[in-house]
């Protein structure tokens, strides 16, 4: 009872919990690089485009693509560092996760948010997001570059010094417009959520000089982004100038979304909203507290802003998951928590509370660790058991469970599994062209490695991606068709995923079976059994 006693009184300091931040980060950002991994679906697209890059090939000139090119820039660097491999976008990742976290935590301290608050909303943003983000993509990525952008808003804020505030508003400027190139609905979300902000802080200040200057530094920082392409249908990654355009959000789409889910979003603005309600007398006063209103309009810009993007970037699905790091954050600002947060034993359980509320993905990864090092039969499942793990027969789902995926033997896919179907097909691929000159592959599948496993080089004036009216068009299909019908290209690689609904253009598929042969097939890296890739030659 005395030991009891006394662990209660025990303290913990805002210095410690610094130092345990550091190690969480330090932690998480390091965890995907001691991994091994099933091969990821999209992530060729991530590969290819960092690929191009690194062979000097210019996005929208040599290639199409359907998003902003900053996303490759830095992928690309990294494959001239480490190699053009598949682990060499875990290796980036880890590096895009340590900045994710420093730019999140720089910002709660810009806003005065404690460090006990700092490492409970880090812990959030680790286990809801980060952790989850082992693979890199645009939909992550332009929210760190969006991190960056308010993180440097902030600093123009707290810096009293003018040409330093000059400089930080230019940064943010130009970190806005990196975000639009990346990815076109988040990024012109930041663009719309920061020029807010400044605008706030300049009607606040009655310094009208700081929305001049951001408004001017996005339209400079613009110019290099769009001149240079001009003449190159830079349209294209717009998804216009083309016959017919889709849109990406309908009204309707968006309301279902958001009235009939989204309960987390909802939530949190009814604990938002009361939090104000208990603390402020009236609008103005809220207004007038320039901190709490910079705060408040970011994590309600935060929480439209994620409403949007569940709709129009739904893969993966926790593309909009930053928002918990950020209402944690908010929520734990509003209250005192110093109080009891500064006692181990209460700092202690809190935590404890925390990773349960998210032990989601922490469960699953733990089960996988606990599969290696603890017999099979605490796995199995009981057959004389009805659940929901057992009321639907195996055979009926179209999905495996990878159990019989196996280490790739190739080099841009060390620590990756693939099917064994998938593996046989690509030796038998590579064994029959490998070392052919000025080799031409159109290849419409997910193994765009293959380009760095045989040594061709991808095709110029192609898209970068096949996925039907979002990143190929009919006119493109039709040209290419048109390459076909003349035997423009040694070998085509096709890829049939029948679950998807048109995902490869069906249209290029029955031209290449009037107009070349068909030499092989096999299974294509997915967990569907029978997404399959289809090799032709002329």
């Amino acid at each position: 009872m005395k030991l009891f006693n006394s662990v209660a009184k025990w303290t913990i300091t805002q210095n410690q919990v610094k130092i345990l931040t550091i190690l969480l980060i330090v932690i998480i950002t390091a965890v995907p690089l001691l991994m091994q991994y099933p091969f990821n679906i999209n992530i060729f697209l991530a590969w290819e485009g960092a690929y191009r890059i690194s062979l000097g090939q210019i996005p929208s000139i040599d290639f199409y693509l359907p998003m902003g090119f900053v996303f490759w820039i830095l992928p690309g660097l990294f494959f001239k560092i480490f190699g053009p491999n598949l682990f060499t976008l875990i290796i980036f990742q880890s590096f895009v996760n340590l900045i994710t976290f420093l730019s999140f935590g720089y910002i709660l301290r810009l806003l005065k948010v404690n460090y006990y608050a700092i490492f409970l909303s880090s812990l959030v943003l680790g286990l809801s997001y980060v952790l989850l983000n082992f693979w890199p993509w645009y939909n992550n990525f332009v929210f760190v570059l969006q991190l960056i952008s308010l993180m440097f808003l902030l600093m123009a804020r707290a810096s009293l010094v003018p040409i330093k505030k000059t400089i930080y508003l230019i940064i943010a400027a130009g970190f806005s417009v990196f975000a639009f190139f990346t990815k076109q609905d988040a990024g012109g979300l930041t663009i719309l959520l920061n020029c807010t902000l400044v605008l706030y802080l300049s009607l606040h200040n009655k310094d009208f000089k700081q929305i001049i200057v951001f408004i001017g530094s996005l339209a400079i920082w613009t110019m290099p982004f769009t001149l240079p392409f001009l003449n190159s249908d830079i349209s294209y990654w717009f998804n216009y100038g083309q016959a017919p355009h889709y849109s990406r959000l309908s009204a309707l789409t968006y309301l279902n979304e958001l009235f009939r889910s989204s309960h987390e979003i909802k939530f949190y603005i009814l604990i938002i909203v009361f939090l104000a309600l208990n603390k402020y007398s009236s609008v103005k006063e809220l207004i007038k507290s320039e901190r709490n209103f910079v705060f408040f309009i970011l994590i309600l810009g935060l929480l439209f802003q994620s409403s949007v993007i569940q709709v129009t970037s739904y893969i993966p699905h926790y593309s909009h998951y930053y928002i918990h790091g950020f209402a944690f954050a908010y929520i734990l600002s509003e209250i005192n928590i110093e109080k009891w947060a500064n006692k181990i034993s209460a700092f202690a359980l809190i935590t404890l509370l925390t990773v349960f509320l998210w032990s989601s993905d922490t469960w699953k990864y733990g089960l996988r660790i606990g599969k290696k090092i603890l017999p099979d039969s605490l796995f199995e499942i009981q057959e004389n058991v009805v659940s929901k793990n057992t009321w639907l027969k195996g055979e009926e789902s179209v999905f495996d469970n990878r159990s019989t995926w196996r280490l790739s033997n190739f080099k841009t896919m060390k620590n990756i599994y693939l099917p064994p179907g998938t593996s046989s097909g690509m030796e038998r691929f590579i064994e029959k062209y490998k070392g052919l000159d000025n080799l031409k592959v159109l290849n419409m599948s997910e193994l765009t490695m293959l380009a760095a496993e045989i040594g061709y080089t991808p095709l110029t004036d192609h898209p970068l991606w096949f996925h039907k009216n979002v990143a190929i068009f009919d006119k493109q299909i039709a040209e290419i068709c048109n390459n076909i019908v003349q035997h423009k290209y040694d070998v085509v690689l096709f890829e049939s995923i029948p679950i998807l609904n048109g995902f490869y253009p069906e249209e290029l598929h029955q031209c290449l079976k009037e107009h070349y042969q068909l030499v092989d097939e096999f299974r294509a890296p997915r967990r569907e059994k029978n997404a399959t890739i289809f090799v032709y030659q002329k």
